[in-house]
């Protein structure tokens, strides 16, 4: 016989909601916390650099509640929403399940994602969600070299959470029954007391944040969060001006906010009166012109050691050596290029649907335009500009292409072969290169060529300090800079090759690059994320026909190029209310330049005089202009840099010489 059946067995009991939330509640809270005291050091150590600002006690505690705070509210929803549907769907299984997958793993996730893009953006300045971007968008890979890499970030999370999740399934039982033993009294302590303290912390936060002595660093803060957090940014952020100029500068702020804000809205489209005013005399030669942009090219590549044959090339022509490209990434650098305007009015003129002023002067003035690029436009509406619809002639190589060496080649040979046919008609041509993009191309040729052990902006100078830049682990900079150099080399053979195959005597050649780039010179990686010399500086080198000899150390822009080669080619002086620039060689020598960096919500404005640099911060949706401070070259906010009252007329009157007036286009006729 079989021995009876004990039916006196006690089943497992299950934990009640309340035993179920204080684990949860604690669990979450020192994941929170963990998190902000990891955060809070990267945005002290390298991403803002925020232990350079001498901040007080209350302004630390502020930081750090911000940081917490904000992961705090982030994670609230799903657990909330946890919470909510387990009380709905009742205490069975399913529901369970339900429950700790919303307010135990959904968090986690969320918390595991705040670190990644936090720790991404210590290494490269962007966020996780740029990259996220690309990963998923086939065309844009086309940008940044293989696709693949960018996949592999992403890809730690999901499988770290994958294996939190199927440990959690096989241990699930024995879990609830720890949590089942946990005594009803603690564990509603646990709960209220984990609330009361994270929520009561984060609302004090809020409370008191208009207190900050440097409210600056709270909004710099907000701008680098992964998951915007609107109720944590700063009510009194900087628009006094006291800790800059220790005086209230709104009064002389202010308006320069409007007219900031309503040309961001409305920018500067090409009259028809100046395109009839602007028409070039009738010349019997008129010289060919031709614009290659150079991705990611720094400032101090036209070296002898780095770019030997344009350096000895340069000699010949003229050459801007404090050149700025309006900002630090492709689509608004590229814009100050063919639209001589302020990078900020990107994309209110492109919703005007205007095709680039370049081209049409240009084509006003019998001239056939022609664009030849070695990548595809699609980011960030750079389409609108480069596309058949804006260009007579259009050639892009293929969107499968990733061998950028190659497609620079076939794109040099099909502007050559343009200007060496037979038809009478002068060319505009622009050439985008990208050999010189991330991740660096070269034919293998050149790997054995030997490169210098540092790039050096200027005789003597070392631009990297491996003590003050705090490179992560595991990174090489010399691998990158090899590879970098060797693609400048490259680069500096096949435009050799170009000038040499035409006739510079019947033609104009200019020589920039649409951004800089870092190789951890400010501190991060690439380009388009903090306005620091290295990623908005570029070259400019004119050469050709009626290019006189000569070198200026003024501040000059992409905004200047249009005026500069319309006098080129024989024209008169513009002055046209669309353009933003001068003509470079014969203008007087400008102390002032403009740049900016995009955020979803405002603008990073840069205001240069001198060798000053003031960072202000320009809201998108309001005329909110806020005075953040003056900044070093690194493109981060030094409190260290302060000017007096007397100051802030001189600074105010800066501003307005750079004229953002705008104006209604005239009617059709």
């Amino acid at each position: 016989m079989k021995p009876p059946i004990n039916s006196a067995i006690e089943p497992i009991k299950r934990p009640s909601m309340v035993q179920r939330c204080a684990v949860a509640f604690v669990l979450i809270a020192i994941a929170t916390l963990a998190l902000a005291f990891f955060e809070y050091r990267c945005y002290w150590d390298s991403i803002l650099r925020l232990g350079s600002w001498q901040l007080g006690r209350l302004d630390r505690v502020l930081l750090f509640g911000s940081v917490f705070g904000k992961s705090l509210m982030v994670v609230s929803i799903p657990i909330l929403a946890g919470i909510t549907l387990q009380r709905w769907l009742g205490n069975g299984r399913l529901a369970n399940s339900v429950f700790w997958f919303f307010v135990l793993l959904v968090p986690l996730a969320v918390l595991g994602y705040i670190a990644t893009d936090v720790r991404v953006r210590v290494i490269t300045g962007q966020s996780l969600e740029y990259y996220l971007r690309r990963a998923v968008n086939q065309n844009a890979l086309q940008w940044g070299g293989d696709g693949k890499r960018y996949l592999l970030p992403l890809l730690l999370p999901v499988v770290g959470g994958g294996s939190m999740l199927g440990v959690f399934v096989l241990i699930r039982r024995r879990i609830e029954s720890v949590i089942a033993s946990i005594p009803l009294r603690i564990a509603m302590t646990m709960v209220v007391g984990t609330g009361v303290t994270s929520v009561g912390f984060s609302l004090t936060v809020i409370v008191f944040r208009g207190y900050a002595d440097q409210p600056a660093a709270l909004q710099r803060l907000h701008h680098q969060f992964p998951v915007q957090a609107y109720l944590f940014h700063p009510d009194r952020v900087a628009t006094t001006g006291h800790a800059v100029f220790q005086t209230d500068v709104r009064q002389d702020f202010a308006p320069l906010g409007e007219a900031l804000f309503q040309r961001s809205k409305q920018g500067k489209v090409l009259r028809h009166q100046d395109l009839n005013d602007a028409k070039l005399p009738i010349l019997a030669e008129r010289p060919n012109v031709v614009l290659l942009i150079l991705e990611s090219f720094r400032y101090d590549c036209v070296d002898p050691q780095l770019m030997p044959k344009l350096a000895r090339r340069s000699q010949s022509g003229w050459v801007a050596t404090r050149h700025l490209s309006g900002s630090n990434c492709s689509p608004q650098g590229s814009f100050a290029l063919l639209y001589g305007q302020y990078a900020m009015c990107y994309d209110a003129v492109l919703n005007q649907q205007h095709e680039p002023v370049l081209c049409q002067l240009w084509r006003k003035s019998g001239y056939q335009t022609q664009l030849a690029a070695s990548c595809v436009f699609d980011y960030r509406r750079m389409d609108e500009m480069f596309s058949p619809n804006t260009f007579d002639q259009f050639h892009q190589s293929a969107a499968a292409s990733k061998d950028w060496p190659q497609t620079d080649m076939e794109t040099l040979k099909i502007i050559t072969d343009s200007l060496q046919s037979s038809d009478p008609a002068p060319k505009l041509a622009v050439g985008y290169l990208m050999s010189t993009h991330y991740d660096y191309q070269y034919p293998t040729d050149y790997e054995a060529i030997s490169v210098p052990d540092e790039l050096s902006a200027e005789a003597g100078e070392t631009v990297y300090n491996e003590t003050d830049r705090q490179i992560p682990e595991g990174i090489s900079r010399k691998i990158l800079l090899s590879r970098y150099q060797k693609s400048l080399r490259f680069m500096d053979d096949a435009l050799d090759i170009f000038l040499e195959s035409i006739d510079l005597s019947e033609t104009i050649v200019v020589i920039t690059g649409d951004h800089g780039e870092s190789l951890y010179d400010d501190g991060v990686l690439s380009h388009g994320s903090r306005l620091s010399k290295i990623q908005t500086h570029t070259p400019m080198v004119i050469l050709g026909k009626n290019v006189p000899v000569g070198e200026s150390r003024q501040i000059t822009s992409h905004v200047d190029l249009i005026p500069t080669l319309w006098r080129l080619c024989g024209g008169a002086d513009l002055k046209s209310k669309s353009l933003d620039g001068r003509n470079l060689l014969e203008h007087s020598a400008a102390t002032t330049g403009f740049l900016i960096h995009e955020y979803p919500d405002s603008w990073d404005v840069m205001i240069i005089r001198n060798d000053d640099k003031l960072l202000l911060n320009q809201s998108r949706t309001s005329p909110r202009l806020s005075i953040l401070g003056f900044s070093g070259d690194d493109g981060l906010v030094d409190p260290s840099i302060q000017k007096t009252p007397s100051d802030v007329s001189v600074w105010a009157e800066t501003f307005r010489t750079l004229n953002f007036q705008s104006h209604e286009p005239d009617s059709e006729k």
